[in-house]
């Protein structure tokens, strides 16, 4: 009897050695856990603040770009204006106000091809933009393109109806796209709405289909 009392004791103790032994280990396992989470949650805030320095650092050279870039073009640096516009459209290619003032730059430069791409991608991201729909027709006249800057002003006008300068334009493209009827139309509009221009512009006409 002792003997069985003996082995029962020996088992007890097996199995509360081995249940304090796993017990340890699955401790170990988890505070192991515990470090690893807190090491890469560490790591993942580090990234985080390193890329949102990175952000505030693109968004001050971007001001400080836009910044320089305005400057020039007040002062009529067309060179250094579109070089500075350029570096800010370098980060942010959707930015309106660098598109539409490099746009400006490259007109002003008698480099009208880049100058219609930039207009082009104004109109299509703010269609709204009156200045962009003028500037893309001054541009398209330049190239002797008038029936393109024709269709250019009849957006802008279809903003602004009263746009007696936009409407003298558009006489003028017409006339030389050979709709000399529409042409007059539009400049005795501009006339009709007190714009000497528009006048004088419909007396050459006039006189021009008298011939």
């Amino acid at each position: 009897m002792w003997k069985w009392l003996l082995a029962l004791g020996i088992v007890a103790l097996v199995v509360c050695a081995g249940a304090v032994g796993g017990g340890a280990w699955y401790g170990l396992k988890w505070q192991a856990a515990q470090e690893e989470t807190a090491r890469i949650q560490a790591e993942d805030a580090a990234k985080a603040a390193e890329g949102a320095a990175r952000v505030m650092a693109s968004q001050a050279a971007q001001a400080d770009h836009l910044l320089e870039a305005r400057a020039a073009l007040a002062a009529e640096d067309h060179v250094a204006a579109e070089a500075a516009f350029s570096l800010v459209l370098e980060a942010d290619p959707t930015s309106v106000e660098a598109l539409i003032g490099r746009g400006h730059c490259y007109a002003r430069l008698e480099r009208y091809e880049l100058a219609e791409s930039d207009l082009r991608a104004v109109t299509r991201a703010a269609p709204d933009r009156k200045d962009a729909w003028e500037a893309l027709a001054w541009v398209l006249t330049r190239m002797s393109r008038d029936d393109e800057a024709v269709d250019a002003l009849d957006h802008l006008l279809a903003l602004d109806g009263a746009d007696t300068k936009a409407l003298r334009d558009r006489a003028s493209a017409r006339f030389h796209a050979g709709d000399a009827a529409g042409a007059l139309t539009d400049a005795r509009g501009a006339c009709e709405l007190g714009f000497a221009e528009g006048c004088a512009l419909e007396e050459k006409i006039r006189a021009s289909m008298r011939r």
